[in-house]
């Protein structure tokens, strides 16, 4: 399909910016965008799923992104996605598509994130029980260039925000580390577009924006 706009949707649990030099390399590539940093600063009490869609219709609304749009959901943002296009929706956008970028899938009812991660079977479960019953935080690492934002376990312990007539759009999936094999997995076997990157890092657009904006543009013009 061909967007009106690219719509970056970052992980709540990275910091506004984690896009890097993406949102550029795809404008060099004639795509408009519009990057979504939607995480209010003061988000550390329920309900963060809603204080989160919030945010994405909030800045829609000083973007004024083009219709129809494609959604590209990273990381943590996965389960968010069906929140998102039924708020965007209710705010008046036309939601065309959605994209998994190394992300989460949403999972059916209204899971919470240590559900997802259960189903996921990746040890990261264990690692965030471990963490909280010490009285930790998840993720409790960094990563270069890149501020993580930790979160208590009222974080992944609130059902996620949904909408039961999901998808209302065509999906894909684009897996660019070995960590999200489950999302890529799941995406193939519904039948959606999978592309495969192989640079097994979670956020490749730091080294090679260009390439990993073709790659997007690739799996949207799928769609």
């Amino acid at each position: 399909m061909i967007p009106g706009a690219v719509v970056l949707l970052g992980s709540p649990l990275l910091a506004p910016g984690s896009w890097g030099e993406l949102p550029g390399a795809l404008e060099a590539s004639d795509a408009s965008v519009d990057v979504l940093d939607a995480t209010p600063a003061d988000d550390d009490a329920p309900p963060f799923g809603q204080r989160y869609l919030t945010g994405v219709v909030l800045a829609a609304r000083r973007a004024g992104p083009r219709p129809p749009l494609v959604l590209v959901a990273h990381a943590a943002a996965g389960p968010l996605i069906p929140g998102a296009g039924r708020a965007l929706r209710d705010a008046g956008h036309r939601v065309g598509g959605y994209v998994f970028l190394d992300a989460d899938l949403p999972g059916p009812g209204r899971p919470n994130r240590l559900e997802l991660l259960r189903r996921e079977k990746d040890g990261c479960f264990e690692t965030a029980e471990e963490f909280f019953g010490a009285g930790g935080v998840f993720p409790d690492w960094s990563m270069s260039g890149v501020t993580m934002r930790a979160r208590q376990p009222a974080f992944f312990e609130e059902p996620l925000p949904t909408s039961d007539d999901w998808p209302d759009a065509p999906c894909g999936y684009l897996r660019t580390s070995s960590a999200y094999s489950f999302g890529a997995r799941q995406a193939k076997a519904r039948g959606w577009p999978l592309v495969e990157s192989d640079a097994d890092d979670h956020m490749p657009w730091r080294g090679d924006p260009v390439g990993m904006a073709a790659l997007l543009l690739g799996l949207i013009d799928r769609l």
